[in-house]
């Protein structure tokens, strides 16, 4: 199967709901449904440009504005995208998110809903080390955001009977328009903020938000997806250094004669914790740190094997990224 949807497999998804539509990850998801003619009613926590669509809801889950009846009305597929984005909130707030999940999965079991689909991450497992780990991998995370996301993968999986669940682990996503650290790492590079990140071996995956929303419709719709996690990268091996030095050349700028050793970034880290507390918008911390610096790479064999391929990298992207970006005042 390629990386297209053909009219058979458009009524297989049938009507469907996307919760966070109005995310990265969401926005691009409901473009490609609409492109195919598929019905989409988007729940938006707040009204947006939606494109094609005039089937919005507006509000949030696990809020009394919330009727699932009237949500799951009529749905066959749900992708459910709507969580807490930020991988620092408090632990409650992931834990919130787990039980809106089942909440949903719940009604939308009651509702007659035939396919549910949960975008989770790949930190639903602990970070590999210098293992290139797949599915099999099954150590849990020590964070609240990992251990959450594996909660919730365990209890879909356990408790809700609805006959086709698949759950989709995206690794680090980029493209045109990411918010978050991909673009202040462009915009510290660009206004000469950022030093030249060690040279390591530290392999991290990354993927294209096109080919994760890709990923997503083959998993609502391969009988080889159900019930069991999917991760999603796009093969190629990026480093710290490669990626400051892509950036760089994009951007213009020659390539630096030196990079910073990883004892002083560290240090710098430590450091950016204490001045947070006092500067709420430090770039730096231990935790950003580590982001960069410790490996963590994944396969996505197993979706391979269904006919899922990546079609671009983050190099091939990263013009369009930092058009992107240059756009927005940051």
């Amino acid at each position: 199967m390629a990386n297209t949807y053909s009219d058979q497999q458009s009524l297989v998804i049938g009507r469907c709901l996307v919760t966070g539509a109005g995310g990265f990850i969401g926005l691009q998801l409901c473009s490609q449904l609409q492109k195919h003619n598929i019905p989409v009613r988007m729940l938006l926590r707040k009204p947006i440009s939606s494109g094609k669509s005039t089937d919005t809801v507006i509000g949030e889950l696990g809020s009394d504005n919330i009727s699932y009846e009237s949500l799951l009305c009529e749905i066959d597929t749900v992708f459910h995208l709507a969580n807490t984005a930020h991988i620092s909130a408090a632990s409650d707030c992931y834990k919130i998110d787990c039980e809106v999940t089942l909440a949903l999965a719940r009604n939308a079991q009651q509702a007659g809903v035939r396919r549910f689909v949960f975008i989770s991450s790949t930190k639903a497992a602990a970070d590999p080390g210098l293992y290139k780990c797949d599915e099999s991998w099954d150590e849990w995370p020590n964070d609240g955001y990992g251990y959450w996301k594996r909660k919730t993968e365990e209890r879909l999986l356990n408790e809700i009977n609805i006959p086709h669940v698949a759950i989709v682990r995206p690794s680090l996503v980029y493209g045109a328009g990411i918010k978050g650290n991909l673009q202040k790492l462009i915009c510290a590079i660009d206004k000469g903020y950022c030093p030249p990140l060690p040279d390591i071996a530290a392999e991290r995956s990354m993927v294209s938000v096109h080919d994760v929303v890709s990923a997503i419709l083959i998993a609502a719709v391969h009988i080889d997806a159900n019930r069991q996690p999917l991760i999603v990268a796009d093969g190629e091996a990026y480093t710290p250094f490669s990626i400051y030095l892509a950036i760089r050349a994009v951007l213009g700028k020659g390539k630096p004669g030196w990079s910073l050793p990883l004892p002083l970034l560290t240090s710098a880290g430590f450091l950016g914790d204490f001045l947070q507390r006092i500067w709420k918008t430090c770039p730096i911390s231990s935790e950003v740190v580590s982001r960069l610096t410790e490996p963590c790479a994944y396969s996505s064999n197993k979706l391979r094997q269904l006919g899922w391929r990546p079609s671009t990298t983050f190099y091939k992207e990263l013009p369009a990224i930092i058009a992107a970006c240059q756009d927005v005042k940051l």
